[in-house]
């Protein structure tokens, strides 16, 4: 499988007045994704905002601590796969 590349972030978030959706942006240029408003909008618009700067950390943490006796290697190894998308 091909590693998925997403827009550079950073990104963040905003609603376009009376708008019921919130908007991801990069702010490199670019719309990331919309977010149908419910309870949740707000919280999930937030954590998609941040989640180039959580990978990079989770990237960090990998360089700083590779080895498997480090507690939580496996599991960060693991978010990284999947954010991204392998």
């Amino acid at each position: 499988m091909s590693e998925a590349k997403h827009m550079p972030g950073p990104w963040s978030r905003y609603n376009d007045g009376p708008c019921p959706n919130i908007f991801i942006e990069s702010t490199k240029g670019g719309s990331v994704c919309k977010i149908a408003n419910n309870s949740y909008a707000e919280a999930n618009a937030h954590l998609i905002a941040a989640a180039p700067e959580l990978l990079e950390a989770l990237e960090a943490v990998i360089d700083y601590a590779p080895h498997e006796e480090f507690p939580f290697t496996a599991q960060v190894k693991a978010a990284i796969r999947k954010a991204k998308g392998e």
